[in-house]
């Protein structure tokens, strides 16, 4: 019988690799809309690192150490930013640790300007919550997106 408070399946019976999955499908529906869903299954000591951090544009992807951070990142992400999708294409779960493959793309609200990445988030759980996120993309497209307001 398995332990309904396990980190396989965490005290909701659903397993670490169904949290992200559904906190994906709510964020590609409601178009990023969804951070409620995010935080919900982070610890609130949650590290949060972006590939995105040091590029022009990207101030708001410094490393996050906690929930008021995340929430921070995703409210300048939205300021700057309207996602157009976010496709997963595949998440691999082995108990405490799930990887998410899939593409996004993005409308700087600026510039009008539009790009699509391949993304890799790399997800580490510890008692039934997110307590490291690693954000992989190519920041290169959508720092042209920026420069193009001047």
């Amino acid at each position: 019988m398995t332990n309904p408070n396990s980190a396989e399946t965490g005290n909701t019976g659903q397993t670490n690799a169904g949290r992200v999955r559904d906190a994906y499908r709510q964020w590609h529906e409601t178009k990023g809309g969804s951070v409620d869903a995010w935080l919900e299954i982070c610890d609130p000591q949650i590290t949060f690192i972006s590939s995105g951090a040091g590029n022009k544009g990207f101030e708001f992807a410094e490393p996050c150490s906690c929930l008021d951070d995340v929430r921070r990142y995703f409210s300048q992400l939205d300021q700057d930013w309207e996602m157009l999708h976010f496709t997963v294409d595949n998440i691999i779960g082995d108990g405490d640790d799930v990887v998410m493959h899939g593409s996004t793309a993005w409308r700087h609200r600026k510039t009008g300007l539009e790009f699509e990445v391949l993304k890799a988030d790399v997800w580490k759980f510890k008692q039934d919550k997110a307590v490291q996120i690693i954000e992989h993309f190519d920041a290169g497209p959508a720092t042209r997106a920026i420069e193009a307001a001047g």
